[in-house]
């Protein structure tokens, strides 16, 4: 009897054969008992993650308590084909469903669901009106006015983002409900830059120069991104607030705009279902608030914990809109 890599053969049932073949037989049942065992190893999924994203979801995996065991991580980039019978998860700023078309991407009750096409909503970066707690919210009637009226609204009017983000509320029919034709939406956005509504100087204006006045002046608001005050260091944010943009009258719902990071299964039918604890990982709230308080965005799970009292408000935004939206021009 031979015990060669764990398959015993009986030499003597082969007695009759050539040393030759006695060997051929020998090396094959071997590899073939070996190519079985190799076989039978499960392989570890993978960490696809967009370009640009890759040192902050390394910093997740540090910071978090028993992250999936992953080989690693895998720049993606927009082409990307993974490699054959690997599966993973995806972390990515773009849609789930890669779809396009018009000024307008929505997700409707995403908040509500946490889930599009497959891919769930790890963070946001929604857009809110920031003010200092000792001021009143921002009014329909002075947001929507041309013309001049309490307080500083302060728009940074050199900043695409800026201007796109502005111009998406005002050229809003009902909510949610935005215009195709490209010139209601060139009229909007020209009028940012006339009429009374903002601070004298609108063209010239940068973030820098609105958090600047925004803090000498009082009562003033600004329409930003929640990152961009997330950024500022605490003893300038410790008295700020956070409110959605106003709603107009009769209006009984409203939306946020908003990036948003997703996780995206791919692989086989088989390899996902292996990744069932990985996905009740990623939809953990503690796990979320590492990776919002890395991302400098909000967690999307409302079991994750705030930061601080304007990271409140931000996720109550969220909680609470009936839709989401995002600008193609300025993904």
């Amino acid at each position: 009897m031979i015990k060669k890599n764990g398959v015993v053969v009986n030499l003597r049932l082969l007695s009759h054969k050539p040393k030759f073949w006695e060997s051929i037989v020998i090396f094959c049942l071997a590899a073939g008992a070996a190519s079985l065992l190799s076989c039978g190893k499960a392989s570890k999924p993978v960490w696809y993650v967009e370009e640009g994203l890759e040192d902050e979801w390394a910093n997740v995996l540090a910071q978090v308590k028993n992250p999936p065991e992953f080989t690693g991580i895998e720049v993606y980039t927009p082409g990307t084909k993974e490699k054959a019978g690997s599966y993973g998860y995806l972390i990515t700023r773009r849609d789930p469903a890669e779809t396009g078309g018009g000024e307008v991407r929505m997700y409707q009750r995403l908040s509500r669901s946490q889930e599009y096409e497959g891919g769930l909503v790890l963070a946001l970066d929604p857009w809110i009106v920031f003010r200092y707690n000792t001021d009143s919210p921002l009014s329909w009637e002075r947001a929507g006015s041309p013309e001049n009226g309490e307080g500083i609204l302060y728009f940074p009017g050199a900043e695409e983002d800026a201007a796109a983000a502005w111009t998406a509320q005002l050229v809003q029919e009902q909510p949610g409900l935005f215009p195709e034709d490209e010139q209601a939406w060139a009229a909007v956005r020209e009028s940012l830059y006339t009429g009374k509504r903002f601070q004298r100087g609108v063209p010239t204006y940068r973030w820098e120069d609105a958090w600047v006045f925004f803090r000498e002046n009082r009562p003033s608001w600004v329409y930003a991104p929640y990152s961009r005050v997330r950024r500022l260091p605490g003893y300038q944010t410790s008295l700020f607030s956070a409110d959605v943009f106003p709603l107009r009258p009769g209006w009984t719902r409203y939306g946020i705009q908003a990036d948003i990071l997703w996780a995206r299964p791919f692989g086989g039918e088989e390899d996902r279902e292996k990744l069932v604890s990985t996905e009740a990982w990623l939809k953990n709230g503690e796990v979320q608030f590492v990776i919002a308080s890395v991302m400098n965005w909000i967690p999307a799970s409302r079991n994750a914990l705030p930061f601080n009292a304007f990271s409140q408000a931000a996720q109550n935004a969220w909680f609470s809109s009936a839709f989401v939206w995002q600008l193609n021009e300025v993904l």
